[in-house]
């Protein structure tokens, strides 16, 4: 019964954690020469997202795998093949800017 319970936790934990599409309580954050984009997990997952909605495609599992640059962002691909207006906030519009983009300490 002990092993039982052990091996429920372990998946419940398993579970929890992969509805994060980045580890609870971490960010992603990429410094451009500008300032820094920030990308938080916990803000996609609330909307219902789990990690495999966004990987493998449009974003590698691997660290420095994807180069992205605003153009790319605005064309669809990347964030922007939900950040279109229609699925997420609009990555075009002026507006929406400092929702990812942060300024450098």
């Amino acid at each position: 019964m002990r092993i039982m319970i052990i091996v429920a936790m372990l998946i419940l934990a398993g579970t929890t954690e992969s509805s994060f599409a980045v580890g609870p309580g971490k960010t992603l954050t990429w410094n451009t020469e500008v300032d820094n984009v920030v990308f938080d997990g916990r803000v996609h997952a609330r909307q219902g997202l789990t990690c495999m909605d966004c990987h493998d495609e449009p974003f590698q599992t691997r660290k420095g795998a994807a180069m992205m640059k605003m153009s790319e962002i605005n064309a669809g691909n990347f964030c922007g093949k939900c950040h279109n207006g229609t699925k997420g906030f609009d990555s075009r519009d002026p507006n929406n800017c400092s929702r990812c983009h942060k300024k450098k300490p």
